[in-house]
């Protein structure tokens, strides 16, 4: 599929240099490097975001809505904390067909954000139906399952989570919120 698209992306980038001063971009992709080897990922996400925003907006006003790349603006809307705006974005990338668990999940942490838990649950279930191997995923429905009170069905998420990096220390305290909870009720 990258292969056929190779045309269009010429296209779209000789577009994109006629009009655009990339010398900017550099200074970005630059920082976003500092950012990470410091361990400062809110930064580095901010950077990411502002680019992929910039990116795909440009590519939806000279190709139009495609659903991948309606689902990518989605989440890096996400990433800069405009959870209604992604979630316009990413279920429109939905109704044009596009199903994939990078989908449902973006869908998911947008609902998280906006506590509609219920929701936020349906679509991560979805999410770890296509990569139950996702650690992230894991974590986010075992958060859910604990809004929801549901404490014995997120310590299985926890649990799986925990099979697959026993050091996230994420996972591990969502596990130790579990014990406690169930030792107080």
């Amino acid at each position: 599929e990258l292969v056929k698209h190779i045309d269009t992306y010429e296209d779209f980038r000789n577009k994109i240099e006629t009009r655009f001063d990339f010398s900017v971009y550099d200074g970005f992709a630059e920082s976003k490097t500092v950012a990470i080897w410091s361990y400062d990922y809110t930064e580095a996400d901010k950077i990411y975001s502002y680019l992929t925003l910039k990116i795909t907006n440009l590519y939806i006003f000279i190709y139009g809505k495609e659903q991948y790349i309606l689902s990518v603006k989605g989440a890096a809307l996400n990433l800069s904390c405009k959870y209604h705006e992604a979630l316009e974005c990413l279920k429109e990338s939905e109704e044009l067909g596009y199903n994939h668990h990078y989908l449902y999940a973006n869908i998911g942490y947008s609902l998280m954000f906006l506590e509609n838990y219920e929701k936020a649950y349906e679509y991560f279930k979805l999410a770890i139906d296509g990569n139950p191997l996702d650690v992230v995923y894991l974590y986010c429905i075992s958060y859910i399952l604990i809004q929801l009170g549901n404490y014995d069905e997120s310590k299985y998420y926890v649990e799986k989570a925990l099979k697959l990096d026993e050091t996230d220390e994420s996972i591990i305290e969502l596990k130790e919120f579990l014990e406690g909870e169930v030792k107080t009720c």
